[in-house]
């Protein structure tokens, strides 16, 4: 997810969660916005904005190490069953209209 500018949304969101319902290894780029450290969560790598060399080594980096990917790609689908799921997002809606509400 090479995202190119910064904001105060989420970007990227979307395709974060679907890779991690996936089980997918993720590469994602460093943002304020990333709810999720990728790397601190054993799921994938981070890389700063604009580093096209980073990008490189990142996929490098999977290219060469096919045992790591497979071992992100297992957190991260385990990570999207505990953490991310429809029953988590649900209770934030919830808890985001209780909050509304008062």
């Amino acid at each position: 997810m090479p995202i190119d500018h910064a904001n105060d949304v989420p970007n990227g969101a979307t395709v974060l969660v679907e890779a991690l319902a996936m089980g997918k290894p993720i590469i994602i780029t460093e943002a304020d916005t990333n709810y999720i450290d990728v790397e601190k969560e054993g799921v994938g790598l981070t890389v700063k904005r604009h580093d096209v060399d980073g990008w490189i080594n990142a996929i490098n980096f999977l290219v060469d190490n096919p045992q790591k990917v497979k071992s992100m790609g297992e957190n991260a689908y385990l990570l999207a069953k505990s953490k991310y799921n429809d029953q988590s997002f649900a209770n934030n809606i919830l808890m985001q209209m209780k909050h509304v509400n008062n």
